[in-house]
């Protein structure tokens, strides 16, 4: 548009109108960003909600059969349960192991080779969603209960089981 002032031509510049082609692209860059950062959060989050879930599923798997072991008669204990497998809810195994028993209980004597004492490890080795994991703990069960006989020590025990 062409003004006239005193003869001389003025042109005065036309207000704009939208946004130019590399504003365009910077802002989808920004999105584009912004969205693949959020996806990336999200599938963290879900595969470490996975692998609470499953850590949880081993514990309880451990805190059942630590009660099994519990409730058992102390003198036959470490001779039914020796190194024993167990489930652990849904989870598989672990690829390297041999019977597919993701729950594993081992018995060693207790402190001062005591009779009256047994210590347990009971560990879970599993594949889950962030690839293989293992959770351990160890107790020790006594006999508090004073229950008739006495309990062999492991020893006996993996002596007795051979001769079977």
């Amino acid at each position: 548009m062409r003004q006239t002032m005193d003869g001389v031509a003025l042109i005065v510049p036309r207000p704009r109108r939208g946004f130019a082609l590399v504003e365009v692209l910077t802002a989808g860059l920004v999105l584009a960003l912004a969205v693949l950062g959020l996806s990336a959060t999200l599938a963290n989050g879900s595969r470490l909600a996975d692998g609470s879930r499953e850590e949880m599923l081993a514990r309880d798997a451990m805190r059942d059969t630590l009660a099994r072991l519990a409730a058992a008669p102390f003198d036959k204990v470490a001779l039914d349960f020796h190194n024993g497998r167990f489930a652990a809810g849904p989870l598989s195994a672990a690829k390297d192991d041999p019977d597919g028993w993701p729950g594993e209980i081992v018995f060693s004597d207790g402190p001062d080779d005591a009779r009256d004492v047994y210590r347990v490890a009971l560990r879970v080795r599993w594949r889950g969603a962030g690839g293989e994991r293992v959770i351990e703990s160890t107790h020790y069960l006594a006999n508090v209960r004073g229950d008739p006989g006495v309990a062999p020590t492991v020893a006996e025990v993996e002596e007795a089981l051979a001769a079977r």
